[in-house]
């Protein structure tokens, strides 16, 4: 298991906790020793008031399993009160509503970071584990930036996409938001028309913008609406907006770089639609 100050190919290096250390960043997987054997060998460094820990947490045992002992891990979270900023990746296919429960904890136990990033590919999570992982995300009123990216999980349904929409509108701090729902065929216009009313909520704040939906059933009757919301965020300076693979036409695309023209603060901007103009309209 490698900590913060390990390769695979070199020694642990002993960290001089006399040093000004401003940020730690902690990165635990499931595929070596154990998570919790290497973050119980971290936890003396981490304990440092002063310094801004990132903490990343990535289950990838092709197991597909959570070991038992990662039920203690929010107890021992609770021993840091340093934690800024937090990554959990679910990259393994087996996924339980068990595990989920244990993951809506930690989320729990991590309640005042300022930034997430919430990343799931390829699993069988399902539909009841998704609700206990948003009671979780409801809990951080703290954070300024949050990504959410559930991709490939073919088991969910429309219902739970709107529930992973509809927490970030109680965080009243965002200024930073990201949605990534690729390669998801129950992923609809109504998951799409949630999250354009959601960005509604942070008109006056919100200063970057990331929308993922390549390979999903959204239209143009959707991204037409998005358009309209996108156009009145007039703090917003990153965009980024991904629609590979829909059955959209010039229409949509046509309604987004309308609204995207009227944004004076916009310094930084994508859109990759590679494949519309196969269905652009005559």
């Amino acid at each position: 298991m490698e900590g913060a100050n390990q390769t695979n190919d070199l020694p642990s290096i002993p960290i001089n906790l006399s040093l000004p250390l401003k940020e730690f960043k902690f990165v635990a997987s499931t595929l070596k020793d154990g998570l919790i054997q290497a973050f119980d060998n971290e936890i003396p460094k981490m304990s440092m008031p002063d310094i801004r820990i990132h903490l990343n947490l990535v289950w990838e045992d092709y197991r597909g399993v959570i070991n038992d002992q990662c039920s203690v891990l929010p107890g021992k979270i609770l021993q840091l009160n340093n934690i800024s900023d937090l990554t959990i990746e679910i990259l393994t296919l087996e996924i339980s509503d068990e595990d989920c429960a244990v993951i809506s904890a930690i989320l729990q136990a991590c309640k005042s970071i300022s930034t997430l990033n919430f990343v799931a590919y390829g699993t069988t999570i399902t539909d009841l584990g998704v609700q206990q992982i948003v009671q979780g995300l409801g809990k951080l009123k703290s954070l300024n930036s949050i990504t959410i990216s559930f991709s490939d999980c073919k088991n969910l349904g429309e219902e739970s996409f709107n529930q992973l929409i509809t927490v970030t509108g109680s965080l009243s701090q965002l200024t930073k938001l990201g949605f990534a729902f690729y390669d998801n065929p129950n992923f609809s216009d109504k998951n799409a028309l949630k999250a354009g009313q959601i960005i509604t909520n942070f008109t006056a704040t919100i200063t970057s913008f990331v929308f993922v939906v390549d390979n999903t059933q959204v239209t143009d009757d959707a991204l037409v609406e998005i358009a309209k919301q996108i156009g009145a965020l007039t703090k917003l300076e990153s965009l980024h907006l991904f629609l590979n693979g829909l059955k959209i036409t010039d229409k949509a695309i046509s309604h987004l770089t309308e609204a995207i023209s009227s944004l004076m603060n916009l310094s930084e901007f994508s859109l990759k639609a590679s494949k519309y103009l196969s269905y652009c309209s005559p």
